[in-house]
């Protein structure tokens, strides 16, 4: 069953301070665990190596 994306819609909520202290310190591993884009990025690597096998 082929699957086709038409849409992504990728919202980001950065505050003025909040987001230059968190550049500065980097990402923190008990902050919420993987990062939502790249953690989609994959599955759709995923998904599309799976088609390729088809």
């Amino acid at each position: 069953m082929p699957i086709e994306i038409r849409e992504i819609v990728i919202r980001a909520a950065v505050g003025q301070n909040e987001g230059q202290a968190a550049a500065a310190s980097g990402p923190s591993p008990a902050a919420g665990g993987a990062d939502p884009v790249q953690e989609a990025a994959e599955q759709v690597m995923q998904m599309m190596e799976d088609k390729k096998q088809r």
